[in-house]
């Protein structure tokens, strides 16, 4: 009896160190951050015009702003511009997120190498300031020259997975044609950012890069002329069957 504690013992040992070493633990890929402006005194600085990238993504925003930018291994880059004052710039380090570390403390290299290269592994500090220095009155300020009209641009948020279906199902994709399977095929090739937005009537468009999911919907509603809605943004489906 006591050989037969030992072996079952040694049986559910086994089984949890199987069990995770499939485990992976999975992290949004996009975070909020709240990012604000001030000069050199510590003063607040509102209204500054700001742009924010990294290898993921970039956008466009007017501080004080909470804004939704893609996780990344690499530094986020901000540039701010204000009236009276020289540009400001400034580069911020991310670090592993605790689903990163609890990936590989659990054995699960593959998951770990997904969230290092969609970046999803790492976090950026929640909240930024960025300096202005004060204005040296022998130089022209660069906030003084001309300067573009300021555009802000609507950052999407990538809408959580449904788990509708697999983003390789191809025949999951609702009212496709032969065409169109094709195309989804040679989307699922393409890097991340990407995004897959479909009409109710079948119709479908791609889009790439920092602005892939508006892409996607714009493309498909002025190409066939129907609502379109996100089915799949990077490795997820986000489609909602109505």
């Amino acid at each position: 009896m006591k050989h037969m504690n030992l072996a079952f013992r040694f049986i559910v040992v086994a089984l949890v160190a199987v069990l995770a070493g499939c485990a992976s633990v999975t992290n949004s890929d996009t975070q909020q951050i709240s990012i604000t402006t001030r000069d050199k005194a510590g003063f607040a600085v509102t209204g500054a015009e700001c742009t924010w990238r990294n290898s993921k993504g970039e956008g466009r925003f007017r501080t004080p702003a909470v804004v939704a930018v893609r996780r990344d291994y690499q530094a986020l880059n901000i540039i701010c511009s204000r009236d009276g004052l020289p540009d400001a710039a400034d580069a911020f380090n991310s670090k592993s997120t605790s689903a990163m570390v609890g990936n590989i403390l659990a054995g699960g290299p593959i998951g770990a190498a997904i969230d290092h290269t969609s970046g999803a592994g790492y976090d950026y500090p929640a909240v930024l300031t960025v300096w202005f220095a004060s204005l040296d009155s022998n130089k022209p300020a660069a906030a003084n020259q001309e300067r573009k009209p300021f555009k802000i641009e609507h950052v999407m948020v990538p809408p959580p997975a449904t788990g509708f279906a697999k983003v390789d199902d191809v025949d999951a994709v609702p009212r496709l044609g032969s065409k169109g399977r094709e195309l989804y095929l040679e989307w699922l090739s393409k890097p991340f950012p990407r995004a897959v937005a479909v009409s109710d009537k079948g119709a479908m468009a791609r889009g790439y890069g920092s602005h892939a999911m508006q892409q996607a919907v714009q493309n498909c509603e002025k190409l066939f002329g129907n609502p379109c809605r996100l089915y799949a943004v990077d490795d997820q489906v986000v489609w909602k069957s109505e």
